[in-house]
């Protein structure tokens, strides 16, 4: 009977680390050296930094579980342990300009991890592997998708062949500011036992939506670019269904724009 007991403990055990995994697999892309990086932006470069895209395992805004992506940036020294970095993107026009393709400005986090930091850049739900419509500044699943990437990039540690201190860095600029600052109020409120966040730099993010965003697109100063009224319409509808559950595009947009509205979320045309 003691064995059985054992044994029990022993599955139950196991199976709380395995529930715990994030990383499904990662892939070699490329080095960047320090000649590369200076022929590329002028810059002066620390380290070399390896490039890899990497899959993890996420919930998606109906909380199924799913399979997203993005680009893990390592600077080469094998004898220092390196900080963390969350690299959260700006708004982006298509499933394939994300990070893991080397699009999506990539290039920000490139700039941060050959300066010396171990730099995470999810693509998001709904982009890059991900399946579904991608719900556009969702506070939620924007920090859910960089959280869960930094748990699998811990988890990456010893099979691609870096190491971590205990220092974690958040950055993102304009829909990244947004992400960014979701992820810190998230690890702040509910992961602070995993992260502790060193400094962050939420950059030029739309985080008032509701007052300064919705004043400012309708107000009297001409507003050219309307796709991200969309774009957030249609985000919404999707994390509220119920809630929203009367609400259409077409209560919202005139028929005339609402076909490349509808191609756009078909994925037949690009936002920009």
């Amino acid at each position: 009977m003691k064995n059985i007991y054992l044994l029990l403990f022993a599955f139950i055990i196991n199976f709380q680390i395995l529930s715990a995994q994030k990383l499904v697999d990662y892939n070699f892309i490329s080095t960047v050296t320090k000649a590369d990086f200076m022929n590329s932006f002028g810059l002066e470069a620390k380290y070399d930094v390896d490039m890899y895209k990497l899959r993890y395992e996420t919930d998606d805004i109906m909380g199924a579980l799913d399979t997203a992506s993005g680009l893990l940036l390592v600077p080469v020294d094998a004898e220092l342990a390196f900080p963390l970095h969350c690299s959260q993107h700006g708004t982006v026009g298509s499933r394939e300009d994300v990070p893991s393709n080397l699009q999506g400005g990539y290039q920000l986090a490139l700039i941060v991890a050959a300066n010396g930091f171990v730099t995470s850049a999810a693509d998001f739900l709904g982009l890059g592997d991900a399946r579904g419509i991608h719900p556009y500044i969702h506070a939620e699943t924007e920090a859910s998708a960089g959280i869960d990437m930094l748990f699998a990039t811990r988890e990456a540690q010893d099979q691609i062949g870096f190491t971590l201190n205990d220092q974690l860095f958040l950055s993102g600029y304009s829909q990244g500011g947004h992400a960014a600052m979701a992820a810190h109020r998230e690890i702040q409120e509910n992961y602070a036992d995993d992260f502790t966040v060193t400094a962050a730099s939420h950059m030029s993010g739309p985080y008032s939506v509701s007052q300064e965003m919705t004043q400012f697109t309708l107000g009297d100063e001409e507003y050219f670019f309307v796709a991200y009224l969309a774009h957030v319409a249609n985000s919404m509808k999707m994390a509220y269904p119920t809630l929203l559950a009367d609400f259409e595009l077409e209560d919202m947009f005139k028929a005339e724009y609402l076909v490349e509205i509808n191609k756009f979320f078909a994925e037949e045309v690009d936002l920009f």
